[in-house]
């Protein structure tokens, strides 16, 4: 852990902004993969059946596992962005707390 400090000049009004806009980007990131899902299965249904087959369509099948994992990995480092944001605004009202 780092030294106490007397006094953090931490702006607030920014770090709002911040985790705002990283909890935006983290919803968007899920709609859109569970988009993506929700188009893959209408494309290609839930099994391999009479809507899309052969070659094309397990090219398609075999890169999708790996982009949704990527969207999902996106997500996921977002979301820990978020947690950052909030851990280092509540050590910063915790320092300035104690100075006043």
């Amino acid at each position: 852990m780092a030294p106490p400090y007397e006094h953090v000049n931490y702006d607030f009004g920014a770090a709002a902004e911040l985790s705002q806009a990283l909890a935006q980007a983290v919803k968007k990131l899920h709609a859109f993969a569970g988009l993506r899902v929700k188009q893959r299965s209408h494309l290609l249904g839930e099994s391999p059946g009479p809507n899309w087959r052969g070659a094309k369509r397990n090219v398609y099948d075999t890169a999708f596992g790996p982009q949704k994992d990527a969207l999902d990995r996106m997500s996921d480092n977002l979301a820990r962005l978020v947690s950052a944001v909030a851990n280092a605004t509540d050590d910063a009202h915790a320092v300035n707390a104690r100075t006043h």
